[in-house]
C-alpha cells in the first residue's frame, strides 16, 4: 500500500506548495529520485492543474 502524506500545504505567488518533514530516513537528497515525492505529486497534480497553479513538493529533513 503506497499513501501520500502532507506536512503542510499552502498556495502562493501561483504555487501549490507540499512540505515533508522528514522525521524517519530520508532515502533520496532529491527530491525528483524520490519514489514517494513521484506519488505525491501525482495526487496533488489534478488540484493544482484545477487551481491554475503550479506544484512545488519539498523535503526537510530534520537537523542534525
Amino acid at each position: 500500500m503506497a499513501t501520500a502524506r502532507f506536512d503542510a500545504l499552502w498556495v502562493h505567488d501561483g504555487v501549490l506548495d507540499a512540505r515533508d518533514y522528514k522525521t524517519g530516513q530520508v532515502w533520496s537528497e532529491r527530491v525528483a529520485e524520490d519514489a514517494q515525492a513521484r506519488l505525491q505529486a501525482w495526487v496533488l497534480a489534478p488540484l493544482a492543474d484545477q487551481l491554475g497553479l503550479r506544484l512545488r513538493i519539498a523535503f526537510r529533513a530534520p537537523r542534525r
